[in-house]
């Protein structure tokens, strides 16, 4: 399933903490910041909250030995 962010993308005054979670069990979820596409080879292991404090776009994606790759997602924060 696609991974879902706690916050919502949008214009925030202040730093956020962000958390990602996937209702498919056992599943991986690897994320970048950059704008790229997220995989096992580009992107950070998910263990826990991100902090954004500066503009950014957090894309996710599940992923689960043997399963199809879930869609990625994609979250845009506007930090200031």
């Amino acid at each position: 399933a696609t991974p879902v962010a706690s916050v919502a993308g949008g214009a925030y005054e202040d730093d956020q903490s962000v958390e990602l979670t996937t209702s498919t069990v056992g599943a991986s979820i690897y994320y970048t910041m950059n704008g790229t596409t997220p995989s096992a080879t580009n992107g950070t292991l998910y263990s826990g909250a991100i902090t954004v404090d500066e503009s950014c776009a957090i894309r996710a994606i599940a992923l689960k030995s043997g399963s199809v790759n879930s869609p990625v997602m994609t979250e845009e924060y506007i930090i200031g």
